[in-house]
């Protein structure tokens, strides 16, 4: 059954309600997210395809987008796919099903591509694509990214997500160990640099047996190394089950550091670290307030958008612990002021 957009928001100030947070009604929820006067969320972090590279389609995308109140959508293949193994009488739908083995897949980004192509005009301006199909140990990566520049000229504002550091999916993706510092990267550094195009890296800050950021130097290398490039950090260097007490004061020195570096809280380091059991650290918004054109949020699905609205209205709870200003920061202009800064500098 389809719903309305107001019905969904209907359901969700009612979630709401019964939460204690003070929203209690549709008009409180849309004067908390600004959607009445269409200034909607922007989604910065959303997969137009799961790990078999499919998808339900990029207008099932847009339509869910609508309904959620989300203006503006990241877009991006996955750079893996999981292979099926003849012997397993069931494909695989997700990369953590068996312990089969993720490959490299190219053809990601065309599949992105031809989704926008199908688009209308006015739609595929609500759209950001990235470029991700590569493998990044490989110095042949950099060519892969010319190419598409290439044969879908004006279309791409970014190249990610890369998927470095990710504990399961690294153990399980053929070849040796990703890292944001690995010299077959530099190049597609330097041709960030050269197209300003941002750079989207997952990355752990650490390792689940460990409570140290570990892995948090890697980031850093290629931050301080490529000032021109505007490096996104998706998810914080969060993973499942990871616990680093000294995050939030790595990510306020990082920050402060670097004026190229931009943290996305999509996925579970929303619910985990900045807001757990419902009520936001103290910590993360002291960092939030303090720095708040540096963070932005995302849906993070793939490939199937059935529970897009609630992966990107949980963040309602967030903003209603925020200044209204913060929130609007965080919420929206964050990541269309990083993708107009890459625009305007290309000319």
């Amino acid at each position: 059954m389809t719903i309305s957009r107001r019905q969904f928001l209907s359901s969700l100030a009612a979630t709401f309600a019964a939460s204690g947070l003070g929203i209690t009604d549709l008009g409180t929820l849309y004067a908390a997210t600004g959607t009445s006067t269409g200034k909607g969320y922007t989604d910065a972090h959303c997969h137009l395809v799961d790990f078999l590279q499919q998808t339900q389609g990029i207008k099932a995308l847009l339509h869910q987008a609508d309904l959620a109140g989300v203006d503006h959508i990241q877009i991006m293949g996955l750079p893996v796919i999981k292979k099926w193994n003849a012997a397993n009488r069931r494909r695989p739908r997700y990369y953590l099903e068996n312990t089969d083995r993720c490959y490299y897949y190219t053809l990601t980004d065309t599949i992105v591509a031809r989704q926008v192509q199908s688009l209308s005009e006015q739609d595929q301006s609500r759209v950001h694509p990235f470029i991700c199909g590569f493998n990044p140990t490989d110095k042949n990566g950099v060519h892969h990214i010319e190419r598409m520049l290439e044969w879908f000229p004006g279309m791409w504002q970014g190249i990610g997500e890369l998927l470095l550091h990710r504990s399961e999916l690294s153990m399980l993706t053929e070849g040796e160990q990703a890292r944001a510092n690995h010299p077959s990267l530099f190049p597609v550094y330097e041709l960030a640099g050269r197209e300003n195009l941002p750079v989207q890296i997952h990355s752990d800050a650490g390792s689940k047996g460990l409570q140290e950021p570990i892995y948090l130097y890697e980031m850093e290398e290629a931050v301080a190394s490529f000032p021109k490039v505007r490096f996104i950090w998706c998810h914080a260097g969060y993973n499942r089950q990871l616990v680093i007490p000294s995050i939030v004061d790595d990510l306020t020195r990082l920050v402060e550091s670097y004026d190229n570096l931009w943290i996305d809280l999509s996925w579970g380091v929303f619910e985990e670290w900045v807001c757990p059991e419902k009520q936001m650290s103290e910590a993360w918004k002291t960092l939030l307030t303090g720095h708040p054109q540096r963070f932005f949020i995302g849906s993070d699905k793939i490939g199937n958008f059935d529970q897009y609205g609630a992966a990107i209205r949980k963040y309602d709870l967030l903003f209603s612990q925020l200044p209204p200003l913060v929130a609007g920061q965080i919420a929206r202009t964050n990541f269309l002021d990083l993708i107009n800064l890459s625009t305007e500098a290309r000319g």
